[in-house]
């Protein structure tokens, strides 16, 4: 019988994936910070919270929005509100998306993401820049989705 020949490039590949699997990562990432999937913090015990805000022409059970509310979910506490119309007035939005913050009976520690499609992402915008004193807890992130850089019907 004849013996197989053996083939250095297999011999050379088990010795790299043995050298891999015992070598240490560079960069070791900490569980310290990071949200689980159960929507919360894990370091301080904060809650994850994601506030969406609709565009104009939805509302917040329309399939868009039910669509990223599921994906979100995976994030942490998802929560929608509708802003009630009608949509005439930027400080009234803001105040509508203020109180909807205020409902979700955040703490301190808790993390808050905010996620909007058009004009809601532009009403989570205005409320940063004018209150950002008026979130109760870290805002860590906002998603724009479809920002409207125009006032409808203006050119400024």
């Amino acid at each position: 019988m004849a013996r197989a020949k053996s083939n250095p490039q297999r011999s050379a590949n088990k010795a790299t994936k043995k050298s891999r699997s015992n070598a240490k990562p560079v960069i070791q990432r900490t569980r310290k910070t990071q949200p689980d999937c159960k929507g919360k913090m894990i370091s301080n015990k904060g809650r994850c919270v994601i506030l969406l805000a609709h565009s104009a022409g939805t509302h917040k059970n329309h399939p868009n929005m039910l669509r990223w509310k599921t994906l979100c979910s995976k994030l942490g506490e998802v929560h929608v509100f509708n802003y009630k119309r009608p949509f005439t007035c930027m400080d009234r939005l803001v105040d509508q998306h203020l109180d909807a913050v205020k409902r979700l009976g955040l703490q301190p520690h808790d993390a808050l993401f905010f996620i909007g499609c058009s004009m809601g992402s532009r009403v989570a915008v205005h409320l940063c820049a004018e209150q950002p004193e008026a979130v109760p807890c870290a805002l860590r992130g906002m998603v724009a989705l479809g920002y409207p850089l125009l006032q409808v019907g203006t050119k400024k």
